[in-house]
């Protein structure tokens, strides 16, 4: 076979032929095409998966086992033929799969549209989780906040120490009978009592005004801030506090006297933190005996010893319950509910007192009914000093041994040998003998009695009338 020169190339070393024009341009379309990442199918899990089925051969036909053989080259090289269609410059069209191949996409069952239940029960555990999660952090704050608050304010420790330490000091004769009480000019009268020494018409009297539930809460009463809410919305006024009788105390006595009478969300805070703080370190009992010797009933009377001598001239021990009743509603307002200068205000807030007890538990209405309709002997507010002379000389003696600070604070129970029989002997037989001697000029008199065998003063009188000497 000759030899074929006419398709050689200077630059061809191999000397091949170069292969026609429409698949050279094929060829170099593709050279010229950026490369293509090919996702591995093994490992990228994006790509669907493609599954070919065949038809299954019939069983009486059996596959043919074709022999391998290797393609035959001749020197002249064997190009496929273009396509009818095809035209320079462009690639020929990508051939369909056989049509004994069935490509199967992968399937996906469609999703049901979600049911109204379904929706109400996802928004309501939703819900349920937020709220638990807001509660858990509202109370991790509000224990952080406590903590803070407690380490910022007095310890209650100082209750003891940090209440009223004025105490009035009494003067009475040899058979117990009181002459007269020596006040600090700048309080007034104050008298401390055990509690088993109070009345318990009058401790009755104060939990079911103030605080029906003290001995149940922990220092603060959110039931006694609806209560009193429906209470002073129904009566058109103030009948009851919110505030428990601890954080009264805790008001009172722990915090500074300019913030006591503030009305601010900080000092409200303050008081239900040392009132809770209070009932942690103090038993109930300690809270109410303080409390009861610290609260103001008005005309200067600070504790209820104080206000029973003040208003009734008894001891707190000896209180009925119609006279308990009535000091039990002084505390709210002692200017507002004087029985001195507004005895109807101080009837009515006996009988809200009184329905109080009853609504308690503590007494029937049959008790409540006759304590109210109980007459109420007060005290003469006007009372003048029994036997002054010796008053006074007993006063100076006491300034003489003792400092001023001691004899308004200390409380002092002074015990004299002053019979008060022959102090009202003598002062009528003053009186009379100056009247008798008035022809004589003779304006003014003295007596002094005492007993020989100790020198004890019985009697003393040092004019006719101590107020125009």
């Amino acid at each position: 076979m000759p030899e074929n020169t006419s398709n050689s190339e200077p630059n061809n070393p191999e000397n091949k032929p170069n292969p026609p024009d429409w698949l050279q341009d094929i060829l170099d379309g593709l050279e010229n095409r950026p490369p293509e990442e090919t996702p591995d199918p093994r490992t990228d899990d994006t790509q669907p998966t493609r599954v070919v089925r065949r038809p299954a051969l019939p069983p009486d036909e059996q596959p043919t086992v074709l022999s391998y053989q290797p393609p035959q080259f001749s020197d002249e090289p064997q190009y496929p033929q273009p396509p009818a269609d095809w035209q320079p410059g462009n690639r020929p069209p990508i051939a369909p799969p056989p049509p004994d191949e069935t490509v199967i996409a992968p399937q996906f069952d469609a999703e049901e549209p979600p049911s109204r239940w379904g929706c109400l029960w996802r928004t309501l555990f939703i819900t349920v989780i937020g709220a638990f999660v807001l509660l858990v952090l509202g109370a991790s704050l509000s224990l952080l906040g406590y903590a803070y608050l407690a380490q910022q304010l007095p310890s209650p420790e100082q209750l003891k120490t940090r209440q009223y330490q004025f105490r009035t000091t009494s003067i009475y004769d040899r058979n117990g009978n009181l002459l007269w009480e020596i006040n600090d000019p700048n309080f007034g009268r104050r008298t401390d009592v055990a509690l088993y020494d109070i009345s318990p018409n009058l401790r009755k009297a104060t939990i079911a005004t103030e605080d029906r539930n003290f001995y149940l809460n922990v220092g603060v009463d959110p039931i006694a801030v609806a209560r009193a809410i429906y209470y002073n919305v129904t009566e058109g006024s103030i009948v009851s506090g919110a505030s428990t009788i601890t954080q009264q105390l805790a008001r009172n006595v722990l915090l500074p006297p300019e913030e006591r009478t503030e009305q601010s969300l900080k000092r409200k805070v303050k008081e239900a933190v040392l009132a809770v703080e209070l009932s942690r370190q103090y038993s109930k009992n300690e809270i109410l005996e303080t409390y009861l010797n610290q609260i103001y009933y008005g005309n200067r009377a600070y504790g209820i010893e104080a206000a029973s001598e003040t208003y009734f001239g008894k001891h707190a021990r000896d209180l009925s319950l119609a006279e308990a009743a009535m000091l039990a509603g002084l505390p709210q307002s002692p200017a507002v509910y004087d029985p001195y200068t507004n005895p109807d205000g101080a009837k009515a807030r006996q009988r809200v007192v009184l329905d109080l007890m009853v609504e308690a538990g503590d007494i029937t209405a049959a008790e409540a009914d006759a304590a109210y309709a109980e007459e109420l002997n007060f005290r003469d507010q006007n009372l003048s000093m029994a036997a002054p002379h010796f008053v006074t000389y007993v006063r100076s003696e006491l300034e003489r041994f003792y400092p001023a600070d001691l004899i308004y604070q200390a409380g002092l129970r002074v015990e004299t040998t002053l019979d008060q029989r022959l102090q009202s002997i003598a002062e009528e037989e003053v009186a009379s003998q100056i009247d008798a001697l008035a022809g004589r000029n003779v304006t003014n008199g003295a007596l002094v009695a005492l007993d020989p065998q100790t020198g004890q003063i019985l009697a003393m009188v040092g004019s006719k009338d101590f107020r125009d000497e």
